[in-house]
């Protein structure tokens, strides 16, 4: 499942890839990022983990942002593992923008973790009630 959530209040997005082999992510990269930052991504470690947050260099400069989970299956630690990446993304976000993560603006963070993380279950959700695998 492919998925792009777009935050409007700092002008960011990442591409979700759910249940996807990590091979989907290597097609995106290779069409979207800086053949630098495409040769230098170790693709072989990647394979090994139960998810991954990347941060790519794409076309002028911009970050193009990939969180990808090959095996969801709506456990527990699933879905601890999507928070994990999306706190991953927000640190990301927040570096790219310039904003300081400190204590006083923790709500920076806070806002983009909550938008993220309800937005990508709200995403899941749907396409489980569409399999009709989750009930009302």
């Amino acid at each position: 499942m492919k998925f792009i959530l777009s935050e409007p209040v700092y002008n960011s997005s990442c591409i979700f890839l759910i249940n996807e082999p990590l091979s989907a992510v290597e097609v995106l990269a290779r069409k979207n990022v800086t053949k630098d930052d495409y040769e230098g991504a170790d693709w072989e470690s990647y394979n090994k983990n139960d998810a991954t947050y990347f941060s790519f260099v794409g076309e002028k400069g911009k970050d193009f942002r990939i969180l990808h989970i090959p095996k969801f299956s709506w456990t527990v630690k699933d879905m601890a593992t999507l928070g994990h990446e999306i706190a991953h993304l927000i640190f990301a976000i927040m570096n790219y923008k310039e904003i300081p993560i400190k204590i006083e603006n923790d709500e920076t963070f806070c806002y983009l973790f909550e938008y993220y993380l309800r937005e990508a279950l709200n995403k899941l959700v749907l396409k489980k009630k569409q399999n009709g695998i989750l009930g009302d």
